[in-house]
Order: C-alpha cells, then sequence, then structure tokens
C-alpha cells in the first residue's frame, strides 16, 4: 500500500496494483551548498483518475506531496504546471508528466 499526502492535507491510501505507474520523471538539484534528488510519479487507476506525487524518500513511508488530476483535458496541464512551480519541479519535468498523463 502507498500513502500519500494530498495538497489539501487529506492523506490517501492505495493499492498499487489498482492505480498502475504511467510516467514520472527524476532529477537532481543543487540548493544550499549541496545536490537535492527529486522523483515525481504519475499513477492511473482504471476508472480514469490520475494521482501524481512527489516522491521525496523512497521506500521511507508517507510521500510528501500528491494530487489528483482533473479528468478534463484541458485542465490537465495547468493542474500539472502548478503542482511543479509548487514542487519547484523543472520545466522539462513538467512537460514529460504532462505528456504521461495525456498517454
Amino acid at each position: 500500500m502507498i500513502q500519500v499526502r494530498l495538497t489539501s492535507g487529506l492523506t490517501i491510501t492505495l493499492a498499487p496494483q489498482e492505480w498502475p505507474e504511467i510516467g514520472g520523471a527524476e532529477w537532481t538539484t543543487q540548493r544550499d551548498g549541496g545536490v537535492v534528488e527529486g522523483r515525481v510519479l504519475i499513477r492511473r487507476h482504471a476508472d480514469g483518475r490520475a494521482l501524481m506525487y512527489v516522491d521525496a524518500q523512497p521506500g521511507e513511508g508517507l510521500f510528501v506531496c500528491g494530487d489528483l488530476l482533473p479528468l478534463e483535458t484541458q485542465e490537465i496541464d495547468d493542474a500539472v504546471a502548478r503542482f511543479g512551480e509548487l514542487n519547484a519541479m523543472p520545466n522539462w519535468v513538467v512537460a514529460r508528466c504532462i505528456q504521461s498523463v495525456r498517454g
């Protein structure tokens, strides 16, 4: 089971086999004199819902931040861009995430 804390503050638990991974990206950033690694994953449920989350500490429990994405295609770009901005994701990562969600 995977636990994700949504930006709304709600924590959800999901079964990975019911929410297969459809995309994601990894990157490194220089910050405060060190290197910070980032990883974002996107999963989609069979009913069409998609979840995007930052995996800040792989394998160590609760993920830092996630959001359910809108079902409407025209809203996906904006939602992913907002999520990317909130989590300091590089533009190329945001673009890759948008492509992953669109299929």
